[in-house]
């Protein structure tokens, strides 16, 4: 296949096949279509022994409005490219990548089919020992080694040359900083949460604070960073993490990932006593031990990497090292604020609310959402730590 095609289920089959060596000769294959989202096809492809692959391919087009609205398969590079990179920085959360096509806009990997997504193993209850540990790992990892104190000031140019995905970039920009923030035709919501929204679309300080965070996000390229870490993109088991789905990669401020994780951990810590009443209290204690964890743990680590391997000796102070990541601990609590705006009043509103029968009750939730993230993205600058915002859940 030298031109694209957009693949059936046969084109997936022997696109695994052909660049794996994991099925063999011997193998009867089956395919079956997991996912097509707005931008991607996913399949699974697997033998009569169990063994199993993904295919995901970029789709030229937004899926859902067609042809019309064009799209970049370069996205699929991309994320192949910079979850190949992060895997060597962090071989254990990462997704391993076999093979991208270039030619075909798709990409081969492992098949997480033992993991269960994040978003959906804790809106069951599931308590996952290291959660926290092994995402602040990951993240001071990819971030340290990809930023002004991990390489040279040449290589990190080359970078985010290599990696400027502007049209994922513009996506971003206008899902989480532009559309919850004015009356929107993407926006979804509510008629009982509209009077809400109208008031947010009408306030000038909040608007303000979100452009200087939309500001942040376009203008400090810190590091490679994964830019759109949610729950829904990071898949569990009780003793491994594993981080997928980098297509909206690039260089941008490493608050950014940290926030947008800190964000949808607080979504779920909302969510939960109406999704699961019965052990909402117990699975909230173990959310807020989690967000705390990753926040301390992060700062921890990548001040450790600091000390150890900064390579500028212009930036080998610890002061200067401190006042970095303390920046980013506090920017990091504004960009959780622009991630439950999203969830509420935008494109893609949390979906684990969809299993909440009692409209009261959802309307609650969302209400509670909308609150911490108006206090997040108008307060970040003056919280100086996350049991600060713990004490106000």
């Amino acid at each position: 296949m030298s031109t694209y095609q957009i693949f059936t289920q046969a084109l997936a089959e022997h696109f695994a096949n052909e660049y794996s060596d994991l099925f063999g000769s011997q193998s009867k294959l089956t395919t079956e279509l997991l996912k097509e989202s707005r931008q991607n096809l996913v399949f699974r492809v697997k033998n009569q022994f169990g063994r199993s692959l993904i295919v995901k391919q970029a789709l030229p087009y937004n899926h859902a409005a067609g042809p019309q609205t064009p799209l970049t398969v370069d996205r699929a590079r991309v994320e192949a490219e910079v979850l190949i990179s992060q895997r060597k920085l962090a071989p254990d959360q990462v997704v391993e990548i076999l093979h991208f096509s270039k030619e075909q806009s798709a990409i081969l990997m492992e098949d997480l089919h033992d993991h269960q997504l994040l978003n959906k193993a804790l809106l069951v209850g599931r308590e996952l020992p290291g959660l926290a540990e092994q995402l602040a790992h990951y993240l001071a990892h990819s971030s340290f080694y990809t930023s002004d104190f991990g390489q040279s000031s040449s290589s990190k140019r080359a970078g985010i040359a290599k990696y400027l995905n502007p049209e994922l970039c513009l996506i971003t920009e206008e899902l989480a900083f532009t559309d919850p923030y004015c009356h929107h035709e993407r926006n979804e919501v509510s008629t009982a949460l509209r009077p809400q929204a109208q008031r947010i679309w009408l306030d000038e300080k909040i608007k303000t604070e979100v452009a200087e965070l939309k500001l942040k996000f376009t203008s400090q390229p810190q590091a490679l960073i994964h830019g759109d870490l949610h729950c829904g993109s990071i898949f569990v088991t009780d003793s491994s993490v594993k981080v997928t789905d980098a297509e909206f990669a690039c260089y941008g401020p490493i608050a950014f990932d940290l926030g947008t994780l800190i964000g949808s951990f607080l979504a779920i810590y909302l969510s939960v006593p109406a999704v699961i009443p019965a052990v909402s209290a117990r699975q909230q204690i173990f959310l807020r031990a989690e967000i705390r964890q990753l926040w301390q743990q992060f700062a921890a680590e990548f001040l450790a990497l600091a000390t150890r391997e900064t390579r500028d000796s212009a930036l080998q102070s610890d002061e200067t090292q401190q006042r970095y990541v303390t920046s980013i601990q506090r920017d990091a609590l504004g960009f959780a604020g622009i991630e439950l705006m999203r969830r509420v009043i935008g494109m893609e509103p949390i979906k684990e609310l969809n299993q909440v029968k009692d409209a009261n009750l959802r309307l609650q939730v969302e209400h509670n959402m909308l609150q911490l993230a108006e206090k997040l993205i108008l307060g970040y600058r003056q919280f100086h730590h996350i049991d600060q915002i713990l004490a106000q859940l």
